[in-house]
């Protein structure tokens, strides 16, 4: 998956923003990225709706002919950010959870 243009896309910064907001049980996502090629152009407006359990029920693009037909490498890119967001955002920090270290074996608990 690292060589693909999406994933490119992210690590290199081009996804600007993306909001989202649960709209019926389904989360409705927009989003700007850079064009690939031009990068003078004003960012591409991207919209995504997506249900709780992954499944993308529609993707549009609206800078590039491919992104119509809702298979451009802009709407890959936000579902990559998407994902990179969940994995680091999804969990806790250490100083969140209780300690996780081996304790020596004269001690039973810690207080």
């Amino acid at each position: 998956y690292k060589s693909l243009e999406a994933y490119n896309q992210v690590v290199s910064g081009f996804v600007a923003s993306v909001k989202g907001r649960i709209v019926s049980d389904k989360y409705v996502v927009v989003a700007k990225v850079r064009h690939s090629q031009r990068m003078n152009d004003p960012l591409v407006d991207i919209w995504l709706i997506t249900g709780k359990d992954g499944r993308i029920f529609s993707a549009h693009c609206l800078g590039c002919k491919a992104g119509l037909a809702e298979s451009c490498s802009h709407i890959a890119s936000v579902l990559f950010y998407i994902e990179c967001w969940t994995r680091i955002n999804g969990k806790l920090a250490c100083t969140q959870v209780k300690c996780s270290w081996l304790l020596p074996t004269y001690v039973s608990n810690v207080t």
